[in-house]
Parts: C-alpha cells; structure tokens; sequence
C-alpha cells in the first residue's frame, strides 16, 4: 500500500501513515522478557484496528521490534485525524494489556504524517514518520505528533537554509579575523623596520 500511495495522492485520496512505538521498551522486555514484549506489539495493533476500522480503513504492520505501522485513509480535516489519534490513545488508556491477570503499563508515542506529495519512497515515509514520532516523544505519556510531507520538506529547506547561513557567517567571519592578523603583522613588521631605521641613524657617523 505505501509502495502505491503516490498514485492514491495523484487520485486525490487522503493518506496518513502513523508510527506507533512503544516508550521504554527495552525497560519493559528487561522487565517482562521478550514474549510478553512481542504479545504486548500485537495487543497494540489489534487495538489499533478495532479502533480505527470504522473510519480509516487501517492496515497494520510491525515496524522493527518497537513500532507498528499503520496506513490509513484520510479524507480530512487535519484536527479530525488528531482527534482520531487522542482517542486511540484513551482507547489504549481503557484497554490495557494483561499479563498474568495484571495490566503491564506501557505508553506509546505516534507519528502520523499526512502524505499530500506522490512521489516518496516507503523508506522516506517511514523515516519522516519517526522523525515525527521522535517530536512526539518528546512528551511524556501517550503522545501524538501530526505534520504533512510538505511541512516537514519545507522545515528541513529552512534548516538547510540556516545552517548555510551560519556556514557563510562563519567562513566570512574567519576571512576577516585573517585579514585582521596580516593587517596587525603587516603594521608589526613595518613598526620593526621603521624602529631599525631609527635606531640606525641615531648612531654616529665615527661608528658607521
């Protein structure tokens, strides 16, 4: 699906990928071990689907060992699929996973990026997905973060733009700081010569 999503967004249909990782999970595979890690993953996706089925058509697929990958559709607006993702969050809140009779607490960080650009690779979507994620990280619980691909496009020019900017800056600010040590070397050398020429004509004509 995401190999073809260039198509679908040359049709006019609305897409979003979404990351969903689990935060800390290295802590809670420590904790629990690695079934409980890989059963919590597909506790995760099954709640996904059930949440999202009636309005995104979702399909869901592991991501490396912390994510899940979901494709959905997105007619719009953009604040009706973040609220889409603030309920899939409570509905993870409402339906945790048990282990043992117990729920195994764990919280999770989305990505989601609006595909509104044909022409981008499934490893460019998913690496600006977890770009994504990563800013939604960055808040702790469950937390979500949603930008398009030409948002985060123009971000990375500005950026690109700045760092270029600061490079100029610096170079330009490097050539001055050199002309300024051969200016004050030059005056130095020129000092010393006028000195010599002075001390040189102070001295007697017996002694020349």
């Amino acid at each position: 699906m995401l190999e073809h999503s260039s198509d679908a967004v040359a049709e006019g249909k609305g897409l979003a990928l979404l990351l969903v990782e689990v935060t800390d999970l290295e802590q809670l595979t420590s904790e629990y071990g690695l079934i409980v890690r890989d059963n919590l993953l597909c506790h995760i996706a099954r709640q996904t689907y059930e949440k999202l089925k009636d309005s995104g058509n979702p399909y869901i697929t592991r991501l490396g060992d912390e994510s899940a990958g979901v494709f959905i559709d997105y007619p719009g607006p953009r604040d009706s699929l973040e609220n889409e993702i603030q309920q899939l969050c409570a509905h993870f809140d409402a339906n945790p996973y048990l282990f043992l009779n117990k729920p195994v607490p764990f919280t999770v960080s989305i990505g989601a990026v609006i595909i509104d650009q044909a022409g981008n690779t499934v490893t460019s979507l998913i690496e600006r997905a977890n770009q994504i994620r990563n800013i939604a990280g960055q808040t702790p619980g469950n937390s979500c973060h949603i930008s398009t691909l030409t948002e985060i496009e123009e971000t990375e020019n500005r950026r690109r733009e700045e760092e270029e900017q600061k490079r100029k800056a610096e170079a330009e600010a490097e050539q001055q700081r050199k002309l300024q040590e051969e200016e004050i070397a030059r005056e130095k050398a020129e000092q010393a010569t006028s000195d010599e020429i002075t001390i040189d004509e102070s001295i007697p004509d017996e002694i020349h």
